[in-house]
């Protein structure tokens, strides 16, 4: 059986604005959040950040793109993965836009330019495959956010197969959203579940999004999706500082996984 901790995190991108929150000063507790998951969706994360993050989880390798020229541009939403349990055997990128390869691309004039990343990751012991697709959505346009789901919903049923498939990504919007329901509502080839809905075990707040103040329900806009090969045995919201500092505005959200036939 397979056994995955999957974790999906904003971290923040690194702006001199946070002040007393700022990436140097919290770089650390994030690298010791990423360090305990198998597999990994991260957000808003910059050239500079993603170094620190390689040296501060030197067990991980990952993969993204810069989503304003497609190399080391502006923000990225990388996946990483334990390097001693996997090996990434295919991977790319799109853009959500009507011209999903073109770096920088969007749609509507008041959206921010927004992409995905998605991985195809083999076990080492068993050779397991295992799609991992990672986005962050707009937080200005409905449209683009809709737009961007149902690029996803077509992406995971062209690229997946018949491999069990997960999401992670910072929507921008809540569970019963369009988006969300765009992403869950069973209409493509495969079928997307919400893992905190579908967990037996649900620890943390129902939020995901505290901006560096008091952590207060109603805010749950960071999440996983998988396919229903997957048994979801947990959903953790770490709403907690470490060493009195939050690795993030958004609480890391983590999920146990369990695959039974590999």
């Amino acid at each position: 059986m397979l056994r995955l901790q999957v974790l999906t995190f904003n971290i923040r991108t690194a702006t001199g604005r946070d002040g007393p929150d700022r990436w140097r000063r919290r770089r650390d507790v994030a690298a010791g959040v990423l360090r305990r998951a198998d597999v990994a969706g991260v957000q808003e994360a910059r050239s500079q950040q993603l170094t620190d993050l390689t040296l501060g989880a030197p067990g991980h390798r990952w993969f993204g793109r810069g989503r304003a020229d497609g190399h080391r541009g502006g923000e990225h939403v990388p996946v990483f993965w334990r390097a001693d349990r996997f090996v990434c055997v295919d991977r790319g990128v799109f853009w959500h836009s009507g011209t999903p390869d073109v770096p920088g691309s969007r749609d509507h004039e008041r959206a921010i330019t927004r992409m995905a990343t998605w991985v195809r990751l083999a076990e080492r012991s068993s050779g397991q495959p295992v799609f991992v697709l990672n986005t962050h959505l707009d937080h200005r346009v409905p449209e683009a956010r809709l737009g961007a789901t149902d690029q996803i919903r077509a992406e995971v049923d062209r690229r997946a197969g018949s491999d069990p498939v997960i999401v992670t990504g910072d929507l921008n919007d809540r569970p019963g959203s369009p988006p969300y329901q765009r992403l869950t509502d069973g209409d493509g080839r495969v079928r997307l579940i919400d893992t905190r809905t579908a967990a037996p075990v649900r620890l943390g707040p129902e939020t995901t999004l505290h901006g560096f103040g008091p952590v207060k329900p109603g805010v749950y806009i960071d999440h996983v999706l998988v396919s229903p090969h997957w048994q979801v045995e947990r959903s953790t919201v770490e709403p907690d500082r470490v060493d009195g500092r939050f690795p993030s505005d958004h609480c890391p959200v983590f999920v146990d996984l369990a695959l039974p036939s590999a």
